[in-house]
């Protein structure tokens, strides 16, 4: 039983592991996208400005028109801001996902603690019946032996009072 309990343990810290590194991931993925975002809302802002892309950018310098390409970054900045709002919905997901598996696990630790100490008290039960048993069982043997005892007196009595008639 301890083993199996270690076991499950063990596999219940792995699964919690795996979900925290999997959280991890995914805030890390969303921090990301909104860097990527502001950094897109800056060049936007900037280019809409200056008609350059501002100079941190990891490419070249170049001229930005802005007539074609606004609807495009547009469209690039709204699919993103989609994508951080999926991925915030699925954090949450996940981290309710996780707060009702904690909440399981626990109930069912409560439950199999209950179970334990059911078992416990059950066995403790068991062994002072047991010991009554066995306490009683040889205060009868020896009042067996005793009454063993008086009936072989009263059968000498008895034989002794044969040869005298």
């Amino acid at each position: 039983m301890n083993a199996h309990w270690q076991r499950y343990d063990a596999q219940r810290e792995e699964y919690v592991q795996k979900l925290t590194t999997t959280n991890q991931e995914l805030q890390d993925k969303v921090e990301d996208l909104q860097k990527l975002l502001e950094e897109l809302l800056n060049k936007s802002s900037g280019s809409s400005d200056s008609g350059h892309v501002k100079p941190s950018s990891p490419s070249p310098t170049r001229e930005v028109s802005t007539a074609s390409p606004e609807p495009s970054k547009e469209a690039e900045i709204a699919a993103l801001t989609d994508h951080i709002s999926k991925l915030k919905d699925r954090i949450l997901v996940l981290e309710k996902g996780r707060a009702s598996r904690k909440k399981a696990d626990d109930d069912e630790l409560a439950m199999l603690r209950e179970q334990i100490n059911v078992c416990v008290d059950d066995f403790k039960q068991e062994r002072k019946d047991r010991e009554r048993i066995h306490s009683e069982n040889q205060r009868l043997r020896e009042r067996l032996a005793q009454t063993e005892q008086t009936v072989m007196k009263s059968e000498k009595q008895v034989s002794g009072l044969h040869f005298i008639l």
